[in-house]
Parts: C-alpha cells; structure tokens; sequence
C-alpha cells in the first residue's frame, strides 16, 4: 500500500484518525479504525 491516495476511492486503516493524509471530512469511519474515502 501506498502512504497517500490518489484522490480514488478506496479504504484507509491509519494507526489513529488523525494520521489520515487527506482532510477528514474526505472519510466516513465505517468500523472502528477503518475508513472509506472518496474525492471531496
């Protein structure tokens, strides 16, 4: 896996929220540690 994302979709699963490399309103936290992302 890469650090970063491409501006795609996909999933994120950072050691803590604020480890996320894109803004956080990008997420929606789908389980508990686990992120979905898409382009904002």
């Amino acid at each position: 896996m890469k650090p970063y994302f491409d501006g795609g979709y996909g999933y994120a699963v950072p050691n803590s929220k604020s480890d996320l490399p894109m803004p956080s309103s990008c997420y929606s936290e789908i389980q508990q540690g686990i992120f979905w992302y898409g382009p904002c």
